[in-house]
């Protein structure tokens, strides 16, 4: 028997710069022991993590994003008109109409006429748009693409709910992408830690 190949070709995908951005507000796994009326050390103990960071007020979905996107175009000094698509990887977006990469873009210093859409696929939504990323950059149908996925886990996480309250977080993270030349990945990560422990 052999094993049939499944047709599938690896495209070449540059990524240029990454950013990240999470909430000022820092809650310690300290602070949710108490919440949770529980022993000192509980929280870390089960959850593995020291502190998350969950949204206020003051700053929206958006906003968070676009701090994201902002860090990574400046991390390498990328020229915003330098790009010409941007993609929303949010797993929950901000609304259906107008949808997230709309509201990014318009608080963005990005050209305000440039292509954007959504892709909502959950947990693997920055995979996934990574891979429709470099389809259509090795296509020519666009030469820099700007992924961003911000997504606000606290507000609504059940707090009855151990399993998911003691560890979901709210963050934001981009990555700007180009073709590469080579059949081969070429990664620059810059990564700031948004969960720690």
């Amino acid at each position: 028997m052999t094993a049939q190949k499944s047709g599938r070709t690896t495209m070449p995908l540059k990524i240029l710069s990454t950013g990240a951005a999470v909430p000022a507000r820092c809650v310690t796994s300290s602070e949710l022991d108490r919440r949770f009326y529980k022993p000192d050390g509980y929280v870390q103990r089960r959850s593995g993590i020291e502190h998350r960071f969950h949204i206020t007020d003051d700053v929206s979905q958006a906003q968070l994003a676009g701090m994201a996107l902002t860090g990574a175009l400046q991390r390498q000094q990328i020229a915003p008109e330098s790009i010409d698509l941007l993609i929303s990887a949010a797993a929950i977006g901000i609304q259906a109409v107008p949808y997230t990469a709309a509201h990014i873009l318009k608080i963005s210093d990005l050209p305000q006429h440039i292509a954007n859409f959504d892709i909502n696929n959950n947990c693997i939504g920055f995979m996934t748009t990574l891979e429709m990323a470099a389809c259509l950059l090795n296509q020519g149908v666009y030469r820099r693409i700007a992924i961003v996925a911000a997504d606000l886990a606290s507000s609504g996480l059940n707090w009855n709910d151990e399993e998911s309250a003691l560890i979901f977080s709210d963050g934001a993270a981009c990555a700007i992408v180009e073709k590469a030349m080579a059949a081969v990945v070429f990664c620059r990560f810059y990564w700031k830690p948004i969960l720690k422990g």
